[in-house]
């Protein structure tokens, strides 16, 4: 018995992905690395995170009387993963253009994701040209 694999245009067509909302802001990096979200962090992502970690300890001192201090902890823990993730998602959104990003269109004037070679109608060019001509390893 043997078998064969047809596809037709249209079920190939059905697997594709589609962007459902562009970005309405300068695109930084299409898709950032950790690294970069985790760098690209400003001070309000600072005070996010340090709020919802703080918050944990009036919610875990309240809410467990016969093990306050435990599980005070264990919700500022709670809260601290919650703030970082919370953090991270703010940062990745201003790189990728989906929230208000004039601080680092003005930061770097390059797409981090192209290498440099499509730059952002900006303002200046960050790295010397020195450091773009040299063959990478």
């Amino acid at each position: 018995m043997s078998y064969s694999i047809t596809t037709t245009s249209e079920q190939i067509s059905k697997f594709k992905s589609q962007l459902k909302n562009a970005p309405k802001y300068p695109v930084i990096c299409a898709s950032p690395t950790f690294t970069m979200t985790m760098l690209n962090m400003n001070t309000s992502d600072v005070a996010l995170l340090t709020a919802f970690t703080l918050s944990g300890a009036p919610v875990g001192w309240l809410f467990a009387a016969p093990l306050r201090i435990p599980t005070m902890k264990c919700a500022m823990v709670i809260g601290a993963v919650g703030g970082i993730t919370y953090a991270m998602q703010r940062s990745y959104q201003r790189l990728s253009g989906y929230l208000p990003n004039s601080s680092e269109v003005s930061k770097y004037s390059f797409r981090l994701d192209d290498n440099g070679i499509q730059k952002i109608p900006v303002r200046r060019d960050p790295i010397p040209q020195s450091i773009l001509n040299q063959r990478s390893l």
